[in-house]
């Protein structure tokens, strides 16, 4: 039985660098001046908390239009990009070519811009003179660097919810290393759950990625709690299976799958119920595996932690736990007798004697 727990892990945790590579980058050009309060307004309430969100997936670069060169960009892209003279100040942003201004319309229209160009696939730096030299010159002032962007910097966006993730994740994988090798408790602990807690349990489950399922689908805000930043989780990349299917609509398939088949057993008869440990035994591992390289995705690849993926990692663990010893026994049996002595034929023991 290790074996499918290792491989379950090992084909999982492939899927980390898949999900992280090549995402949509969005950069963008904020023209400000430290002599305008709406600039530090925007800068720092509506700038900062977009580019915490998306963290290496939009980069900012922050022109100083005091300075020589930085007013004199501002100026020719006015020219350039036929900026009428009403509309001529700071704090102004370029996006591709569309050019926002004021503390009402930057903070109001950016954030769609930004999802618009990420699913496009990303968008270049605008098309304004010399930018290769503010690049040079004002790189420094970009609120997070490609090159800073690594674990560390990704765990410090979010300390609290990710020392939570991190502990929970600690935990996820002692409980793996205790339900390798087959012990007795797991036999016991399968036979003694009553059926109302292990439905309880699912249900629990499938509430909470249905829940999660509706803000990665309609890229709504979720109610967070005081813990984490379950928003950053939802509307990053890695919420989406190889940029198609939201995560959390495969949980939600997961546990209804897993809701089925508790009833199909209780309340139908036939052969094939026989089967439904194994089944639920092999839909939980791999539940299970996958929720540890959730918890693993959200503190050091995300930056930040979703309170309901945490509970949902809870649950799918919980409902593993609560299966795994039955399932284990009746593939032993699968091993030994073959299937055909399961669904009521005779041992493979018994077989051409």
């Amino acid at each position: 039985m290790r074996l499918p727990f290792l491989l379950s892990f090992c084909l999982l945790f492939l899927l980390t660098p898949m999900a992280y590579a090549a995402t949509p980058t969005v950069k963008v050009v904020f023209f400000s001046s430290p002599d305008c309060p709406f600039c530090a307004l925007v800068a720092e309430g509506d700038l900062q908390p977009l580019q915490q969100q998306y963290g290496s997936d939009l980069r900012i670069l922050t022109v100083d239009t005091t300075t020589e060169m930085g007013g004199r960009a501002l100026r020719q892209m006015w020219v350039d990009f036929d900026v009428p003279s009403a509309r001529r100040g700071v704090p102004t942003l370029l996006v591709d070519d569309r050019v926002l201004v004021g503390a009402h319309e930057i903070p109001n229209e950016l954030p769609g811009l930004i999802e618009d160009h990420r699913e496009k696939g990303g968008v270049a730096w605008p098309d304004i003179e010399g930018l290769e030299k503010l690049l040079e010159v004002e790189s420094s002032v970009e609120f997070y660097e490609a090159t800073d962007d690594n674990w560390r910097t990704r765990f410090a966006r979010d300390v609290p919810g990710n020392y939570v993730s991190t502990t929970l994740l600690v935990i996820l994988i002692l409980i793996a290393l205790a339900m390798m090798p087959r012990r007795p408790w797991q036999k016991r602990l399968s036979k003694r759950a009553p059926f109302g807690l292990k439905v309880g349990v699912a249900t629990l489950g499938f509430v909470v990625a249905l829940y999660l399922a509706y803000g990665e689908t309609t890229r709504q805000d979720l109610f967070c709690g005081p813990l984490g930043q379950c928003n950053i989780v939802q509307h990053s990349d890695m919420a989406m299976l190889f940029g198609v299917l939201p995560l959390a609509i495969l949980g939600a398939l997961a546990y209804g799958t897993l809701l089925g088949l508790y009833f199909f057993r209780r309340f139908h008869s036939s052969k094939w119920t026989r089967l439904t440990p194994t089944l639920v035994l092999g839909l939980t591992v791999f539940g299970f595996a996958f929720s540890v390289l959730l918890t693993f995705w959200q503190p050091f690849m995300i930056g930040a932690t979703c309170s309901w993926c945490l509970i949902s990692a809870v649950t799918m663990t919980t409902c593993c736990l609560l299966n795994l010893g039955e399932g284990r026994e009746q593939v032993a049996i699968l091993r030994r007798d073959g299937l055909g002595a399961l669904l009521g034929g005779p041992p493979r023991s018994q077989q051409g004697g």
